[in-house]
């Protein structure tokens, strides 16, 4: 006979409680939960279940837990214009791409993993024409830099936005080709690590009081502006690596 527990951290029983017995007959709910059966279905909601299974005998004796196993569960992106709208591990499934933003993220407690998928936009020609719109947002931080014609790249959207968000991990993307590769708008608490920005006007962006934030272990390459924030104060930026971008790393004033 067998018996199963499952919950949502390490040795918890909070969807499936490993407890049985104690029915005022003997043997009542002493044969374990499962009984005999050897597999169930749950509907559960995407995260991350830690489950394990002992055995009882034909005399009732129950066995310590068998190793504890770990079932990570996620909702799955596999185009652009998407909403994140609900907490939870989202995942790309494959490469998607975009004219305009991508993945905006609308829900507080979000994991993306794009699983090493790419996210591209669209580039709609290099030179001047981009001159004014990117020294605008230089002036906007306060930074001396100026935009030269030979180095700008004219992308729209955003790859991935977080506005008015916190608790957000953005990690394992290759973005490329947007406006803004990430942007945080008032958003907190949150992760970016692991991604590649390249080709982008600005690789991550933060405005509008994001705080509390930590960037790092990213490869941000051939961006005009690499990590540009704006009114945004106590994010920790570290151990990321920069690549032939105009301006790599500005803080502007905050």
């Amino acid at each position: 006979y067998y018996n199963l527990r499952v919950g949502t951290c390490s040795e918890c029983n909070d969807i499936i409680s490993g407890v049985f017995g104690g029915f005022a007959r003997p043997t009542g709910g002493a044969f374990g939960n499962m009984i005999q059966r050897t597999s169930i279905e749950l509907s559960v909601q995407p995260d991350t279940y830690y489950w394990s299974v002992q055995t009882i005998d034909t005399g009732l004796e129950k066995s310590s837990w068998d190793i504890e196993q770990i079932l990570v569960t996620f909702n799955p992106i596999g185009s652009c214009d998407i909403n994140i709208d609900e907490p939870g591990l989202w995942k790309l499934t494959q490469d998607i791409s975009s004219e305009g933003d991508c993945i905006e993220i609308k829900s507080d407690d979000v994991t993306l993993n794009c699983d090493g998928h790419t996210i591209t936009g669209q580039i709609i020609n290099t030179g001047a024409q981009y001159d004014n719109e990117i020294n605008a947002a230089l002036n906007d931080i306060g930074s001396d830099t100026k935009a030269r014609d030979d180095n700008i790249t004219n992308a729209t959207g955003n790859g991935v936005i977080s506005e008015g968000r916190e608790n957000i991990i953005i990690e394992n993307c290759d973005i490329q080709s947007f406006s803004n590769g990430i942007l945080f708008d008032s958003t907190d608490n949150s992760l970016i690590q692991n991604n590649k920005l390249s080709n982008n006007n600005l690789g991550i962006r933060m405005k509008s009081v994001s705080s509390e934030n930590v960037v790092s272990s990213n490869i941000i390459k051939n961006n005009f502006g690499g990590i540009i924030l704006t009114d945004s104060s106590d994010n920790l930026i570290h151990n990321n690596m920069f690549e032939n971008n105009a301006n790599a790393l500005d803080f502007g004033e905050n």
